[in-house]
Parts: C-alpha cells; sequence; structure tokens
C-alpha cells in the first residue's frame, strides 16, 4: 500500500484504525517504548508491538518518522476542521 499523501488519504487510513490501534499510535508518536505504554495500558508488550505493527500497515507508514509526520498532518487536520472528529486519544496519567 503507497504511503498516504494528502489529509484525507491519511484520514482515510486513520478512520481504519481501531480503537485501541488509536491509543497505541498515540504513545508511539508521542515517542513512548512498547514496555512503557504496556505497562500502563495494562496489556503485554508483545500486544503492544502486534497493534504497533498493524497501525503502520494500516496507516502505509514505512518509518516511526512517516508515522508521526502522518499523525501531526492529522492533528493540524483535525484542529482547522471542526466537522473532523479529534484525532488521537489524549493520554491518560499513569494510575
Amino acid at each position: 500500500k503507497p504511503i498516504a499523501r494528502d489529509r484525507a488519504d491519511l484520514l482515510e487510513c486513520f478512520n481504519l484504525l481501531t480503537p485501541r490501534e488509536r491509543e497505541i499510535m498515540a504513545f508511539v508518536v508521542r515517542g513512548h517504548a512498547n514496555k512503557e505504554t504496556a505497562a500502563r495500558l495494562g496489556i503485554s508488550q508483545r500486544t503492544v508491538e502486534n497493534h504497533r505493527k498493524q497501525v503502520m500497515i494500516k496507516m502505509g507508514a514505512e518509518s516511526l518518522a512517516d508515522l508521526v509526520r502522518m499523525a501531526t498532518s492529522i492533528e493540524s487536520a483535525s484542529s482547522q476542521d471542526s466537522a473532523t472528529p479529534p484525532s488521537l486519544p489524549a493520554i491518560r496519567a499513569r494510575k
């Protein structure tokens, strides 16, 4: 699958993500390690790795840098267009 080039393509790809994949994506693009993400979400590190892999595939990202650029574009689009649903979920505080 080619890398999504414009915001419409990015939003289309983003909308294919499950809520959990969106949550994992939020942690990944904010620089959290898989181990830390797993601990904060109460899931295994392997589960985080699997979700992260699916995010990369569904978004068409070839690298973490690609995914960060995509997330930035998605967040920019949602802040400019009130009709666009909120993008990446907020990361909740550690309990």
